[in-house]
């Protein structure tokens, strides 16, 4: 039976981002739905049309694949010795290369495709989720992964914006992180083996960088950090309760540092349910990973039934088992002077962070010699 591709490249826009077209050809299902920049961001292996599991994935459209980034910083004439050094055929004949030991390096197939114009290019699916992976790694290493989530109405956009605003980032660490990637691969790959070689037609052989095929730096931006705390890169995000469940049932969950879990001290079913998921965490999704309950808009001296007193908080706090307890417990009184208890809360964060992380500053000489994490 003859294969039937989805449609022809520059028809259809990537149904994920809708920016950009759909240049890549997920196989063996032959659906080219998605571009190359959002195919790092599969992350169950399946193809999001059928969910048939995915092998391999031909990537189409040769002239649009080198990404603006590779060449932000190249002067033009750079850019054409490149290009054409990409383009030049080496007229001698020569085995296609096999994958090696190395995660970083995989075996691209390309050939013509008569019913297409535009040269395809074949490779596996696990070696862009390795490379990513890889990658989500290093920028986790050198910052602190923290979420906050709670119940529908619980005031956390409030709290994640005013918690911007009083630390916001100071230092541009997208520049050090790229530095950062590109000294890894050139310590794990010696600037050699990050090269792969593409046979084309079965008579000549070119290379390319895997990071010119398929964008990996948009997926993880997600981690990078968007607040500082005493010059500690802190990466704050803001869940529901069902997103951060999806997070932590995926291969890549259970990443973060610290959960901080808000209630609404005037809404005590937002109380109920901080319980429930607390019981969710610690016995299934996350256990031993630190969490932290915070009671927002909280004021001591209200004797209205419906708001939460520290009573009954701290009592529902202490009959957890201490071994499944969470680290700390932050009460955000209403109306503090300069947001003491926002910055409070950060102290307390951070110091909770460290103890389970173990981070260390990357002036300090003794960084290099010890396996912990290193702050930027």
């Amino acid at each position: 039976m003859e294969r039937k591709t989805s449609t022809i490249i520059g028809d259809e826009i990537c149904a994920v981002c809708l920016d950009l077209s759909a240049t890549v050809e997920l196989h063996p299902c032959y659906h080219r739905v998605i571009c190359r920049k959002c195919v790092c961001r599969l992350d169950d292996r399946k193809c999001p049309i059928c969910r048939m599991e995915i092998s391999n994935v031909l990537i189409r459209g040769f002239e649009h694949i080198c990404s603006e980034e590779w060449f932000e910083d190249k002067p033009n004439a750079t850019r054409e010795a490149n290009c054409n050094d990409l383009s030049q055929k080496i007229q001698e004949q020569c085995k296609p290369q096999l994958p090696g030991s190395n995660d970083f390096v995989t075996t691209f197939v390309t050939y013509n495709d008569p019913k297409e114009s535009t040269e395809a290019y074949s490779l596996s699916f696990e070696s862009i989720l390795k490379r990513r992976r890889a990658h989500e790694e290093l920028i986790k290493k050198h910052a602190y992964q923290v979420v906050i989530t709670g119940s529908q109405g619980v005031d956390t956009p409030g709290l994640v914006s005013e918690l911007r605003k009083l630390f916001p980032l100071k230092h541009d660490f997208r520049t050090a992180q790229r530095s950062l990637w590109q000294q890894a691969q050139s310590l794990q790959s010696n600037g050699n083996e990050i090269f792969t070689r593409l046979l084309t037609g079965g008579n000549s052989v070119f290379s390319v960088k895997i990071d010119q095929l398929v964008d990996i730096f948009h997926s993880t931006e997600v981690y990078f950090p968007n607040l500082e705390v005493n010059s500690i890169p802190i990466n704050l995000r803001r869940l529901s309760i069902w997103e951060l469940l999806y997070n932590l049932r995926t291969v890549m969950g259970g990443s973060f540092d610290v959960m901080m879990l808000c209630c609404d001290a005037r809404c005590k079913k937002s109380f109920e349910e901080l319980l429930s998921l607390d019981e969710l965490l610690r016995n299934r999704y996350a256990p031993g990973k630190n969490r932290i309950w915070v009671v927002l808009h909280f004021n001591e001296r209200s004797t209205d039934e419906n708001f939460l007193s520290s009573d009954q908080v701290s009592r529902a706090f202490y009959q957890i088992p201490m071994n499944q307890r969470p680290c700390d417990l932050i009460f955000m009184r209403q109306k503090a002077l300069c947001n003491f208890w926002h910055r409070e809360m950060m102290q307390r964060m951070v110091h909770h962070a460290r103890n389970y992380r173990k981070l260390t500053r990357l002036g300090n000489a003794e960084a290099g010699k010890n396996s912990t994490c290193c702050s930027m």
